[in-house]
């Protein structure tokens, strides 16, 4: 454990240094190496620790925002409207903007105190170490300790849900075990290395930008305009409309979060009070574009009206099929057998989210317990930026997530994260 004098910034820091003093309970919070790679001595037989570079981290934000995006609440989105219809991406391009002016509030936070922790640390400068900080910071990790695994276990269920497309069965159990079967995978893939994790990460937004293109290219090159039509009855109830609106942005904002998972292991970036900012901003305002001409490019290929047979009946009847929405696009293209493959794309591209997710995650107990904010057996870091048993505790409560339903599952995590992270952050900045 680091105290105040050891972990004091001197003149000799990089970046990070630039950044206000940071206090903790023993005086000044750890801020790991800042903005430098950190050096090992020859003698000791450890190489130097490499850091994100600005792609690396971008892709990692990237890989958070894609995964559990409109590959799986396509069909929700469109059904939440009232009349349902196309006119649900009103509702979606509303939480596009909010999320956007939210990515401003994560920059200036992170260009500020690129640190691990992310909103740990930003409510305890923002609101003062000596007043409301400290409590709105231990609120924020013991929350999170709920919202977190919630929405890496919301990929992972999703994740099952695809695959029985394949398997055909849709039991409780099915989705549960193979939830958690997935959940495993993604902490042996992020027990490492933190420059291992970087090089994975890219691999895996390789793998996700491929699958986005295929739907672009396919949606619009046999694009059919009438499926865009609005239904007749839009606008006979202006009140029920415009409620079912923030129903849709609802899913907006469940889709789009994730342009702030760099923040989270601000220590690990290099040149981070630069490339933090870029890397949030940059990964919004991209990935929300395309989250639009994604959905546009399957209503414009699959027929949505209930009436007609179309996607949304899949949703008001409950029917297990609305949860692969992509199974059913792929199919209509080239056959079950195309539709096979293209759902193990989606299932990497789902993983690739989580595992974003539960690398930035873990940073949050380990940066409260190294600056006795929170309990130090998080603090053990094994390797280089891999703080196991913080990994491995978020882990544990992500697995046993897996056996919650999934809508209750989105419910919980948006709630807990809206109250105390996102609306806590934008107030204490102002």
């Amino acid at each position: 454990m680091l105290n105040s004098e050891t972990s004091h910034p001197t003149a000799t820091h990089t970046e990070a240094s630039d950044a206000s003093p940071i206090k903790s309970r023993s005086g000044t919070l750890n801020e790991g190496s800042g903005g430098r790679e950190r050096e090992y001595s020859p003698e000791n037989g450890k190489k130097k620790h490499t850091k994100l570079s600005l792609f690396q981290a971008t892709a990692l934000n990237t890989l958070n925002m894609f995964g559990t995006g409109p590959f799986i609440t396509i069909p929700f989105v469109i059904a939440a409207a009232n009349p349902p219809g196309p006119h649900a991406l009103f509702g979606y391009g509303l939480a596009c903007f909010v999320c956007f002016l939210d990515s401003l509030v994560w920059a200036e936070l992170g260009s500020m105190w690129p640190l691990n922790g992310g909103t740990y640390v930003y409510l305890l400068q923002v609101f003062g170490h000596n007043t409301w900080g400290t409590l709105m910071s231990w609120l924020f990790v013991w929350q999170f300790l709920i919202s977190g695994p919630m929405e890496a276990a919301s990929g992972f269920i999703a994740m099952s849900q695809y695959l029985s497309y394949i398997t055909g069965i849709t039991t409780y159990l099915h989705h549960s075990l193979f939830a958690v079967l997935f959940g495993v995978l993604a902490l042996f893939a992020l027990y490492r290395n933190i420059s291992d994790v970087g090089k994975f990460t890219v691999i895996l937004w390789a793998l996700t930008i491929a699958a986005i293109l295929f739907t672009l290219v396919v949606g619009y090159g046999d694009f059919n305009h009438e499926y865009l039509r609005m239904p007749s009855n839009v606008t006979e109830k202006t009140g029920p409309l415009l409620w079912s609106m923030g129903l849709c942005a609802r899913f907006g904002v469940y889709d789009f979060t994730g342009y702030f998972d760099v923040n989270y292991v601000g220590s690990e970036v290099a040149n981070p009070k630069a490339n933090i900012p870029k890397a949030g901003v940059m990964t919004c305002c991209y990935v929300c574009l395309i989250y639009i001409l994604v959905n546009i490019a399957v209503l414009g290929y699959l027929p949505w009206d209930p009436a007609q047979g179309g996607f949304v009946l899949l949703v008001q009847e409950e029917l297990d099929s609305s949860n692969y929405i992509m199974a059913i696009f792929a199919e209509k293209l080239w056959g079950r057998g195309f539709a096979i493959f293209f759902v193990i794309i989606v299932l990497v591209t789902i993983y690739a989210s989580c595992f974003a997710l539960m690398l930035g995650y873990a940073m949050i107990p380990a940066a409260a317990a190294k600056n006795k904010f929170f309990y130090a057996w998080f603090a053990h870091e094994s390797k280089p930026g891999l703080y196991d048993r913080s990994l491995l505790f978020i882990g544990a409560l992500t697995l046993i997530c897996c056996f919650i339903p999934l809508d209750v599952v989105i419910e919980a995590l948006l709630t807990t994260r809206l109250l105390i992270q996102f609306i806590a952050q934008s107030v204490g900045l102002w």
